[in-house]
């Protein structure tokens, strides 16, 4: 995909049920946890697929600052023949300007931050978009420490 392109959306809104404290399972996106994730997924496209080999994480530079980070390797047959390739990767950084406790068991956290996503320009062989991306976010936690459940809206807006 050559042309720029918008998208503005939810990027991540949901209940995510956590084992012990909310903001120390690496599921979460604005906890702060350093952690590396390798994932292997297989799509069936329609008469042709693609498998999509990934390694993602994430790093605390500071308490308040975490880089999140990944990369994407993908095979192929959507051309016809069997292609394989980096298709993207990305960095994000995720600043934490506020933490606070809403009552003795919930608890808020706040989040900005910018993620820079690098396609490989391998549209040839079937495998990213062709644009690379800038995508600020914003987003909220809210924990509650009883049932161990949190909340996360985090908005990002995509653009190329």
């Amino acid at each position: 995909m050559t042309k720029s392109t918008r998208l503005a959306g939810i990027a991540l809104a949901g209940f995510v049920g956590l084992a012990a404290q909310a903001e120390e399972n690496a599921s979460n996106p604005l906890a702060a946890v350093n952690n590396t994730d390798l994932r292997y997924k297989s799509f069936d496209l329609d008469g042709s697929s693609r498998q999509d080999a990934s390694i993602d994480g994430s790093y605390m530079i500071t308490p308040d600052l975490k880089l999140k980070y990944e990369l994407h390797y993908n095979w192929t047959d959507g051309t016809g023949d069997r292609e394989s390739d980096v298709e993207k990767t990305s960095a994000k950084l995720i600043y934490f300007p506020s933490q606070c406790a809403l009552s003795e068991t919930r608890g808020l956290k706040t989040a900005v931050g910018i993620e820079w996503i690098l396609d490989a320009r391998n549209t040839d062989k079937g495998i990213g978009t062709g644009s690379d991306q800038l995508a600020p976010l914003v987003g909220l936690a809210f924990a509650n420490s009883n049932s161990g459940l949190s909340l996360i809206p985090l908005v990002q807006h995509y653009e190329s």
